[in-house]
Protein backbone atom coordinates (compact mmCIF):
# COMPACT_ATOMS: atom_id res chain seq x y z
CA UNK A 1 0.00 0.00 0.00
CA UNK A 2 1.37 3.43 -0.96
CA UNK A 3 -0.04 6.91 -0.35
CA UNK A 4 0.98 9.65 -2.77
CA UNK A 5 0.78 13.45 -2.90
CA UNK A 6 2.37 16.32 -4.82
CA UNK A 7 2.28 20.10 -4.45
CA UNK A 8 4.00 23.16 -5.85
CA UNK A 9 6.86 24.95 -4.06
CA UNK A 10 7.42 28.74 -4.06
CA UNK A 11 10.28 30.83 -2.72
CA UNK A 12 9.66 31.81 0.95
CA UNK A 13 13.14 31.83 2.43
CA UNK A 14 12.23 33.02 5.97
CA UNK A 15 9.80 30.16 6.53
CA UNK A 16 12.19 27.72 4.89
CA UNK A 17 14.92 28.52 7.38
CA UNK A 18 12.60 27.95 10.32
CA UNK A 19 11.36 24.75 8.81
CA UNK A 20 14.83 23.38 8.08
CA UNK A 21 15.91 24.21 11.61
CA UNK A 22 13.19 21.92 13.00
CA UNK A 23 12.97 18.92 10.69
CA UNK A 24 11.01 16.99 13.33
CA UNK A 25 7.95 19.02 12.35
CA UNK A 26 7.81 17.32 8.99
CA UNK A 27 5.68 14.47 10.30
CA UNK A 28 4.07 16.37 13.18
CA UNK A 29 0.86 17.40 11.43
CA UNK A 30 2.43 20.48 9.82
CA UNK A 31 4.23 18.78 6.93
CA UNK A 32 1.84 19.81 4.22
CA UNK A 33 1.63 23.43 5.40
CA UNK A 34 5.35 23.85 5.91
CA UNK A 35 6.15 22.34 2.54
CA UNK A 36 4.43 25.23 0.80
CA UNK A 37 7.38 27.44 1.78
CA UNK A 38 10.18 25.23 0.53
CA UNK A 39 12.57 26.99 -1.82
CA UNK A 40 14.22 24.92 -4.52
CA UNK A 41 17.60 24.75 -2.79
CA UNK A 42 16.14 23.74 0.56
CA UNK A 43 13.73 21.16 -0.90
CA UNK A 44 16.65 19.44 -2.61
CA UNK A 45 18.62 19.58 0.61
CA UNK A 46 15.68 18.31 2.66
CA UNK A 47 14.90 15.36 0.39
CA UNK A 48 18.55 14.30 0.60
CA UNK A 49 19.16 14.97 4.31
CA UNK A 50 21.95 12.70 5.46
CA UNK A 51 20.23 11.81 8.74
CA UNK A 52 17.09 10.68 6.90
CA UNK A 53 18.78 8.71 4.12
CA UNK A 54 21.45 6.87 6.10
CA UNK A 55 24.44 8.71 4.64
CA UNK A 56 22.63 9.28 1.28
CA UNK A 57 22.60 5.61 0.29
CA UNK A 58 19.06 6.17 -1.07
CA UNK A 59 19.47 9.30 -3.19
CA UNK A 60 19.14 9.08 -6.97
CA UNK A 61 18.69 11.49 -9.82
CA UNK A 62 16.50 11.02 -12.89
CA UNK A 63 17.91 13.19 -15.70
CA UNK A 64 20.04 15.00 -13.11
CA UNK A 65 22.90 14.46 -10.67
CA UNK A 66 22.22 12.67 -7.39
CA UNK A 67 24.16 15.27 -5.37
CA UNK A 68 21.73 17.95 -4.07
CA UNK A 69 23.95 20.92 -4.91
CA UNK A 70 24.65 19.65 -8.41
CA UNK A 71 20.97 18.85 -8.98
CA UNK A 72 19.93 22.33 -7.79
CA UNK A 73 22.42 23.88 -10.21
CA UNK A 74 21.06 21.79 -13.06
CA UNK A 75 17.49 22.82 -12.16
CA UNK A 76 18.47 26.49 -12.23
CA UNK A 77 20.41 26.15 -15.51
CA UNK A 78 17.33 24.67 -17.13
CA UNK A 79 15.21 27.59 -15.91
CA UNK A 80 17.74 30.18 -17.11
CA UNK A 81 18.07 28.52 -20.51
CA UNK A 82 14.31 28.77 -21.06
CA UNK A 83 14.00 32.15 -19.22
CA UNK A 84 11.50 30.79 -16.70
CA UNK A 85 13.09 31.50 -13.34
CA UNK A 86 10.03 32.97 -11.62
CA UNK A 87 6.81 31.46 -10.33
CA UNK A 88 6.75 27.89 -9.10
CA UNK A 89 10.34 26.74 -8.64
CA UNK A 90 9.66 23.01 -8.30
CA UNK A 91 7.12 20.40 -7.20
CA UNK A 92 7.50 18.31 -4.08
CA UNK A 93 5.90 14.89 -3.93
CA UNK A 94 6.01 11.86 -1.69
CA UNK A 95 5.09 8.20 -1.75
CA UNK A 96 4.60 6.58 1.64
CA UNK A 97 4.36 2.83 2.23
CA UNK A 98 2.64 0.91 5.03
CA UNK A 99 4.71 0.22 8.14
CA UNK A 100 6.89 -2.84 7.68
CA UNK A 101 5.64 -3.60 4.16
CA UNK A 102 8.81 -2.73 2.20
CA UNK A 103 12.53 -2.54 2.72
CA UNK A 104 14.39 0.70 1.95
CA UNK A 105 15.92 -0.89 -1.14
CA UNK A 106 12.53 -1.89 -2.59
CA UNK A 107 10.97 1.46 -1.70
CA UNK A 108 13.80 3.32 -3.42
CA UNK A 109 13.59 1.13 -6.53
CA UNK A 110 9.83 1.76 -6.75
CA UNK A 111 10.36 5.49 -6.30
CA UNK A 112 12.92 5.65 -9.14
CA UNK A 113 10.64 3.69 -11.47
CA UNK A 114 7.67 5.93 -10.56
CA UNK A 115 9.69 9.05 -11.38
CA UNK A 116 10.83 7.58 -14.70
CA UNK A 117 7.32 6.59 -15.80
CA UNK A 118 5.74 9.91 -14.80
CA UNK A 119 8.39 12.49 -15.62
CA UNK A 120 11.50 10.76 -16.97
CA UNK A 121 10.94 11.76 -20.59
CA UNK A 122 10.90 15.56 -19.97
CA UNK A 123 11.83 16.60 -16.42
CA UNK A 124 14.68 16.41 -13.93
CA UNK A 125 13.75 14.64 -10.70
CA UNK A 126 15.66 14.00 -7.48
CA UNK A 127 14.43 10.84 -5.72
CA UNK A 128 15.21 10.07 -2.08
CA UNK A 129 14.01 7.45 0.40
CA UNK A 130 13.56 8.55 4.04
CA UNK A 131 13.96 6.19 6.95
CA UNK A 132 13.35 8.58 9.86
CA UNK A 133 9.75 7.46 10.50
CA UNK A 134 8.03 4.12 11.02
CA UNK A 135 6.75 4.21 7.45
CA UNK A 136 9.45 4.18 4.79
CA UNK A 137 8.63 6.85 2.22
CA UNK A 138 10.01 8.41 -0.95
CA UNK A 139 10.38 12.09 -1.72
CA UNK A 140 10.44 13.58 -5.21
CA UNK A 141 11.76 17.00 -6.12
CA UNK A 142 10.54 17.73 -9.64
CA UNK A 143 11.85 20.65 -11.68
CA UNK A 144 8.94 22.84 -12.73
CA UNK A 145 10.46 23.47 -16.21
CA UNK A 146 11.15 20.76 -18.78
CA UNK A 147 14.71 20.51 -20.03
CA UNK A 148 13.34 19.13 -23.34
CA UNK A 149 10.89 21.80 -24.49
CA UNK A 150 10.90 24.46 -21.74
CA UNK A 151 7.24 23.91 -20.90
CA UNK A 152 6.16 24.07 -17.27
CA UNK A 153 4.79 21.10 -15.43
CA UNK A 154 1.06 21.57 -14.91
CA UNK A 155 -0.22 19.91 -11.75
CA UNK A 156 -3.91 19.08 -11.92
CA UNK A 157 -6.37 16.34 -10.99
CA UNK A 158 -5.54 14.33 -14.10
CA UNK A 159 -1.78 14.32 -13.43
CA UNK A 160 -2.28 13.42 -9.78
CA UNK A 161 -4.68 10.65 -10.76
CA UNK A 162 -2.02 9.29 -13.10
CA UNK A 163 0.55 9.47 -10.31
CA UNK A 164 -1.72 7.45 -8.06
CA UNK A 165 -2.49 4.91 -10.81
CA UNK A 166 1.18 4.38 -11.68
CA UNK A 167 2.06 4.04 -7.98
CA UNK A 168 -0.69 1.43 -7.52
CA UNK A 169 0.51 -0.43 -10.62
CA UNK A 170 4.06 -0.56 -9.28
CA UNK A 171 2.81 -1.80 -5.91
CA UNK A 172 0.98 -4.61 -7.66
CA UNK A 173 4.10 -5.47 -9.68
CA UNK A 174 6.12 -5.73 -6.47
CA UNK A 175 3.40 -7.71 -4.66
CA UNK A 176 2.39 -4.91 -2.28
CA UNK A 177 -1.11 -4.03 -1.12
CA UNK A 178 -3.15 -1.32 -2.88
CA UNK A 179 -5.84 0.94 -1.48
CA UNK A 180 -8.96 0.23 -3.53
CA UNK A 181 -11.18 3.29 -4.20
CA UNK A 182 -14.53 3.39 -2.46
CA UNK A 183 -17.82 4.47 -3.99
CA UNK A 184 -18.89 8.08 -3.71
CA UNK A 185 -22.26 9.75 -3.32
CA UNK A 186 -24.08 6.63 -2.13
CA UNK A 187 -26.71 6.49 0.56
CA UNK A 188 -25.79 4.56 3.70
CA UNK A 189 -28.95 2.49 3.32
CA UNK A 190 -27.87 1.41 -0.15
CA UNK A 191 -24.46 0.36 1.14
CA UNK A 192 -26.06 -1.69 3.95
CA UNK A 193 -28.49 -3.35 1.52
CA UNK A 194 -25.58 -4.45 -0.64
CA UNK A 195 -23.73 -5.79 2.38
CA UNK A 196 -26.85 -7.79 3.35
CA UNK A 197 -27.16 -9.21 -0.17
CA UNK A 198 -30.26 -7.22 -1.15
CA UNK A 199 -30.71 -6.05 -4.75
CA UNK A 200 -30.60 -2.25 -4.77
CA UNK A 201 -31.93 0.12 -7.41
CA UNK A 202 -28.38 0.80 -8.57
CA UNK A 203 -27.69 -2.93 -8.76
CA UNK A 204 -30.85 -3.52 -10.82
CA UNK A 205 -29.89 -0.72 -13.24
CA UNK A 206 -26.41 -2.17 -13.69
CA UNK A 207 -27.86 -5.65 -14.29
CA UNK A 208 -30.23 -4.31 -16.95
CA UNK A 209 -27.39 -2.34 -18.59
CA UNK A 210 -25.29 -5.52 -18.72
CA UNK A 211 -28.17 -7.41 -20.34
CA UNK A 212 -28.75 -4.61 -22.88
CA UNK A 213 -25.06 -4.63 -23.79
CA UNK A 214 -25.14 -8.40 -24.37
CA UNK A 215 -28.07 -8.06 -26.80
CA UNK A 216 -26.71 -5.15 -28.87
CA UNK A 217 -23.58 -3.82 -30.51
CA UNK A 218 -24.60 -0.25 -31.39
CA UNK A 219 -25.27 2.71 -29.10
CA UNK A 220 -28.67 3.46 -30.65
CA UNK A 221 -30.00 -0.09 -30.25
CA UNK A 222 -28.58 -0.20 -26.70
CA UNK A 223 -30.55 2.92 -25.72
CA UNK A 224 -33.67 1.56 -27.44
CA UNK A 225 -33.45 -1.67 -25.43
CA UNK A 226 -33.17 0.24 -22.15
CA UNK A 227 -36.18 2.33 -23.18
CA UNK A 228 -38.18 -0.85 -23.79
CA UNK A 229 -37.18 -2.04 -20.31
CA UNK A 230 -38.84 1.06 -18.82
CA UNK A 231 -35.91 3.44 -18.38
CA UNK A 232 -35.68 7.13 -19.16
CA UNK A 233 -32.36 8.28 -20.64
CA UNK A 234 -31.16 11.84 -21.01
CA UNK A 235 -28.08 13.99 -21.37
CA UNK A 236 -27.63 16.56 -18.62
CA UNK A 237 -24.82 18.75 -19.84
CA UNK A 238 -21.93 16.40 -20.57
CA UNK A 239 -23.29 13.67 -18.27
CA UNK A 240 -25.51 10.82 -19.45
CA UNK A 241 -28.17 9.80 -16.93
CA UNK A 242 -30.68 6.98 -16.45
CA UNK A 243 -33.85 6.72 -14.40
CA UNK A 244 -36.46 3.99 -13.97
CA UNK A 245 -39.76 5.08 -15.49
CA UNK A 246 -41.46 5.06 -12.09
CA UNK A 247 -38.47 6.45 -10.20
CA UNK A 248 -37.72 9.97 -9.06
CA UNK A 249 -33.92 9.93 -9.09
CA UNK A 250 -31.54 9.95 -12.05
CA UNK A 251 -28.30 7.99 -11.87
CA UNK A 252 -25.22 9.20 -13.75
CA UNK A 253 -23.58 6.48 -15.80
CA UNK A 254 -20.09 7.56 -14.77
CA UNK A 255 -21.03 7.01 -11.10
CA UNK A 256 -22.46 3.52 -11.48
CA UNK A 257 -19.00 2.00 -11.16
CA UNK A 258 -16.15 0.80 -13.30
CA UNK A 259 -17.23 -0.28 -16.77
CA UNK A 260 -20.42 1.78 -16.87
CA UNK A 261 -19.28 5.17 -18.16
CA UNK A 262 -20.38 6.16 -21.66
CA UNK A 263 -16.89 5.44 -23.00
CA UNK A 264 -16.79 2.02 -21.29
CA UNK A 265 -20.23 1.06 -22.60
CA UNK A 266 -19.31 2.09 -26.16
CA UNK A 267 -16.15 0.01 -25.86
CA UNK A 268 -18.11 -3.01 -24.65
CA UNK A 269 -20.60 -2.61 -27.51
CA UNK A 270 -17.73 -2.46 -30.00
CA UNK A 271 -16.29 -5.64 -28.51
CA UNK A 272 -19.68 -7.31 -29.07
CA UNK A 273 -19.66 -6.17 -32.68
CA UNK A 274 -16.18 -7.52 -33.41
CA UNK A 275 -16.89 -10.74 -31.54
CA UNK A 276 -20.09 -11.38 -33.52
CA UNK A 277 -18.61 -10.48 -36.90
CA UNK A 278 -15.13 -11.90 -36.49
CA UNK A 279 -14.55 -15.00 -38.55
CA UNK A 280 -12.01 -17.61 -37.59
CA UNK A 281 -11.55 -18.51 -41.25
CA UNK A 282 -8.90 -16.91 -43.36
CA UNK A 283 -10.11 -13.79 -45.17
CA UNK A 284 -11.08 -14.40 -48.77
CA UNK A 285 -8.51 -13.14 -51.23
CA UNK A 286 -9.83 -13.08 -54.80
CA UNK A 287 -7.50 -14.80 -57.26
CA UNK A 288 -5.65 -12.63 -59.70
CA UNK A 289 -7.36 -12.58 -63.06
CA UNK A 290 -5.49 -12.73 -66.32
CA UNK A 291 -5.54 -9.56 -68.34
CA UNK A 292 -8.16 -9.59 -71.07
CA UNK A 293 -6.83 -10.10 -74.57
CA UNK A 294 -7.89 -10.97 -78.08
CA UNK A 295 -11.59 -11.32 -78.84
CA UNK A 296 -12.47 -11.14 -75.17
CA UNK A 297 -10.71 -7.79 -74.75
CA UNK A 298 -12.27 -6.48 -77.97
CA UNK A 299 -15.89 -7.27 -77.03
CA UNK A 300 -15.34 -6.24 -73.42
CA UNK A 301 -14.08 -2.83 -74.51
CA UNK A 302 -16.79 -2.42 -77.13
CA UNK A 303 -19.39 -3.17 -74.47
CA UNK A 304 -17.82 -0.40 -72.37
CA UNK A 305 -17.94 2.03 -75.31
CA UNK A 306 -21.60 1.28 -75.95
CA UNK A 307 -22.44 1.78 -72.29
CA UNK A 308 -20.67 5.18 -72.25
CA UNK A 309 -21.72 6.40 -75.67
CA UNK A 310 -21.16 10.20 -75.68
CA UNK A 311 -24.26 12.30 -76.09
CA UNK A 312 -22.92 15.86 -76.31
CA UNK A 313 -19.34 15.46 -77.60
CA UNK A 314 -19.23 15.45 -81.44
CA UNK A 315 -17.91 12.10 -82.75
CA UNK A 316 -14.57 11.80 -84.53
CA UNK A 317 -16.11 9.51 -87.14
CA UNK A 318 -19.82 10.11 -87.81
CA UNK A 319 -20.27 6.79 -89.63
CA UNK A 320 -18.70 4.74 -86.88
CA UNK A 321 -20.65 6.73 -84.32
CA UNK A 322 -23.91 5.99 -86.16
CA UNK A 323 -23.06 2.28 -86.21
CA UNK A 324 -22.43 2.36 -82.46
CA UNK A 325 -25.82 4.00 -81.85
CA UNK A 326 -27.43 1.16 -83.80
CA UNK A 327 -25.43 -1.47 -81.90
CA UNK A 328 -26.40 0.05 -78.59
CA UNK A 329 -29.82 -1.49 -79.02
CA UNK A 330 -28.02 -4.85 -78.90
CA UNK A 331 -25.95 -3.95 -75.83
CA UNK A 332 -27.18 -7.03 -73.94
CA UNK A 333 -26.05 -9.26 -76.81
CA UNK A 334 -22.57 -7.75 -76.75
CA UNK A 335 -22.51 -8.12 -72.96
CA UNK A 336 -23.43 -11.82 -73.25
CA UNK A 337 -20.70 -12.26 -75.85
CA UNK A 338 -18.06 -10.69 -73.60
CA UNK A 339 -19.13 -12.89 -70.67
CA UNK A 340 -18.96 -16.08 -72.72
CA UNK A 341 -15.53 -15.21 -74.16
CA UNK A 342 -14.21 -14.47 -70.67
CA UNK A 343 -15.80 -17.57 -69.12
CA UNK A 344 -14.13 -19.97 -71.56
CA UNK A 345 -11.05 -17.76 -72.20
CA UNK A 346 -11.63 -17.55 -75.92
CA UNK A 347 -9.10 -15.08 -77.32
CA UNK A 348 -8.69 -16.09 -80.98
CA UNK A 349 -10.94 -17.05 -83.88
CA UNK A 350 -9.49 -20.59 -83.81
CA UNK A 351 -10.38 -21.01 -80.12
CA UNK A 352 -13.88 -19.71 -80.82
CA UNK A 353 -14.30 -22.18 -83.70
CA UNK A 354 -13.10 -25.13 -81.60
CA UNK A 355 -15.41 -24.18 -78.76
CA UNK A 356 -18.36 -23.91 -81.13
CA UNK A 357 -17.62 -27.37 -82.53
CA UNK A 358 -17.30 -28.79 -79.02
CA UNK A 359 -20.64 -27.52 -77.75
CA UNK A 360 -22.26 -28.55 -81.02
CA UNK A 361 -21.11 -32.13 -80.43
CA UNK A 362 -22.41 -31.97 -76.86
CA UNK A 363 -25.75 -30.72 -78.13
CA UNK A 364 -26.04 -33.60 -80.62
CA UNK A 365 -25.11 -36.16 -77.94
CA UNK A 366 -27.74 -34.79 -75.55
CA UNK A 367 -30.33 -34.78 -78.35
CA UNK A 368 -29.68 -38.48 -79.07
CA UNK A 369 -29.93 -39.34 -75.37
CA UNK A 370 -33.18 -37.41 -75.01
CA UNK A 371 -34.60 -39.18 -78.09
CA UNK A 372 -33.86 -42.56 -76.53
CA UNK A 373 -35.58 -41.53 -73.30
CA UNK A 374 -38.64 -40.39 -75.26
CA UNK A 375 -38.80 -43.75 -77.02
CA UNK A 376 -38.43 -45.56 -73.69
CA UNK A 377 -41.17 -43.41 -72.20
CA UNK A 378 -43.61 -44.43 -74.97
CA UNK A 379 -43.35 -48.08 -73.92
CA UNK A 380 -44.05 -47.37 -70.24
CA UNK A 381 -47.49 -47.23 -68.57
CA UNK A 382 -46.75 -46.93 -64.84
CA UNK A 383 -46.81 -43.22 -63.88
CA UNK A 384 -44.46 -43.75 -60.92
CA UNK A 385 -41.82 -45.38 -63.14
CA UNK A 386 -42.32 -42.71 -65.79
CA UNK A 387 -41.64 -39.76 -63.48
CA UNK A 388 -37.82 -40.25 -63.15
CA UNK A 389 -37.58 -40.53 -66.94
CA UNK A 390 -39.53 -37.30 -67.33
CA UNK A 391 -37.21 -35.57 -64.87
CA UNK A 392 -34.16 -36.69 -66.87
CA UNK A 393 -35.76 -35.43 -70.08
CA UNK A 394 -36.45 -32.06 -68.40
CA UNK A 395 -32.83 -31.76 -67.29
CA UNK A 396 -31.56 -32.61 -70.76
CA UNK A 397 -33.90 -30.06 -72.32
CA UNK A 398 -32.67 -27.31 -70.02
CA UNK A 399 -29.03 -28.18 -70.73
CA UNK A 400 -29.70 -28.22 -74.49
CA UNK A 401 -31.32 -24.79 -74.23
CA UNK A 402 -28.15 -23.45 -72.59
CA UNK A 403 -25.95 -24.98 -75.29
CA UNK A 404 -28.22 -23.62 -78.01
CA UNK A 405 -27.87 -20.13 -76.52
CA UNK A 406 -24.08 -20.47 -76.35
CA UNK A 407 -23.92 -21.61 -79.97
CA UNK A 408 -25.97 -18.59 -80.98
CA UNK A 409 -23.59 -16.27 -79.12
CA UNK A 410 -20.55 -17.93 -80.73
CA UNK A 411 -22.10 -17.46 -84.15
CA UNK A 412 -22.75 -13.77 -83.41
CA UNK A 413 -19.19 -13.24 -82.22
CA UNK A 414 -17.81 -14.79 -85.40
CA UNK A 415 -20.06 -12.54 -87.52
CA UNK A 416 -19.49 -9.33 -85.54
CA UNK A 417 -15.80 -9.49 -84.60
CA UNK A 418 -14.39 -7.94 -87.80
CA UNK A 419 -16.94 -5.12 -87.84
CA UNK A 420 -16.45 -4.39 -84.14
CA UNK A 421 -12.68 -4.20 -84.56
CA UNK A 422 -13.05 -1.71 -87.41
CA UNK A 423 -15.43 0.50 -85.40
CA UNK A 424 -13.19 0.50 -82.32
CA UNK A 425 -10.15 1.45 -84.38
CA UNK A 426 -12.02 4.28 -86.10
CA UNK A 427 -13.36 5.63 -82.79
CA UNK A 428 -10.08 5.38 -80.92
CA UNK A 429 -7.82 6.45 -83.82
CA UNK A 430 -9.21 9.53 -85.56
CA UNK A 431 -6.23 9.48 -87.96
CA UNK A 432 -7.64 6.36 -89.62
CA UNK A 433 -10.90 8.17 -90.26
CA UNK A 434 -9.08 11.17 -91.71
CA UNK A 435 -6.99 9.00 -94.05
CA UNK A 436 -10.11 7.13 -95.12
CA UNK A 437 -11.88 10.41 -95.84
CA UNK A 438 -8.92 11.64 -97.94
CA UNK A 439 -8.90 8.40 -99.96
CA UNK A 440 -12.64 8.69 -100.58
CA UNK A 441 -12.25 12.30 -101.76
CA UNK A 442 -9.51 11.24 -104.20
CA UNK A 443 -11.70 8.47 -105.59
CA UNK A 444 -14.61 10.84 -106.26
CA UNK A 445 -14.60 11.69 -110.05
CA UNK A 446 -14.34 15.35 -110.85
CA UNK A 447 -16.94 16.90 -113.18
Amino acid sequence: MAVTAIWDVKDRLDCVIRYVAKPSKTWNGQYGRAAEYHALENVLQYTADQMKTEMQYYVSGVNCDAAPDAAREQFEITKRNWEKEGGIVCFHGYQSFAHGEVTPEVAHAIGIELAKRLWGDRFEVLVTTHLNTKAVHNHFCLNSVSFIDGLRYYDQKATYRKMREVSDALCREWGLSVIEPKGRGRHIGEVKDEENGKLTMRGQIKADIDQAIKENYSWRSFCKTLGELGYVLEWRGRFFRIRPDNGKKFFRFDRLGEGYSVEDIRRRLNENFYRLHRSEEEPFVPPKRDRAKGLYALFLYYQYLLGHLPKSRPPNDPEAYAQMKADRKKLQNYSDAAKLLGKYQLYTAEQLHDHTERISEQFKSLAITRKKLHNRLKRMHDSEQMQPIKDQIMELTERMAELRKEMKICTNVAEWSDAVEVIVNRIENPEISKERKVIQEKDVPRS
